[in-house]
C-alpha cells in the first residue's frame, strides 16, 4: 500500500512506487541511513535527517520517525513517518 503523497513527491505511480527498494528513493551512503537501520533494529525510535531521490533524480531533505502503537488486542505495530524538510507534508510510508 502506497500513499499518494508519497508517490507525488518521488514522482513515481503509486504502482511503479511499490516497485521501489530503499536505494531507488533515498541515499543509503549516508551514514543517517545506516544509524536509521541499527536504531530499527533495536527498537528504538529514531528521528533521522536522510535525503530522498525523486524519479527525476533530484534530491530533497526528509526526516524519517518511528512510532511503535499497539492494537486492541495488544499487538505492536509500528509505523515509519516521512516528514520533508522543507514543507508541511507529513505521510505515513511502510
Amino acid at each position: 500500500m502506497v500513499n499518494k503523497a508519497a508517490s507525488k513527491l518521488f514522482g513515481y505511480s503509486e504502482k511503479l512506487l511499490l516497485t521501489k527498494n530503499k536505494a531507488d528513493i533515498f541515499d543509503i551512503t549516508e551514514s543517517n541511513f545506516k544509524k536509521l537501520l541499527k536504531q530499527q533494529a533495536i527498537a528504538e525510535k529514531p528521528s533521522i535527517i536522510l535525503t530522498g531521490i525523486k524519479k527525476n533524480g533530484h534530491t530533497f531533505p526528509c526526516e524519517i520517525s518511528y512510532a511503535v502503537f499497539k492494537n486492541d488486542n495488544g499487538m505492536e505495530l509500528k509505523k515509519k513517518l516521512l516528514a520533508l524538510q522543507t514543507k508541511a507534508k507529513v505521510f505515513w510510508i511502510n
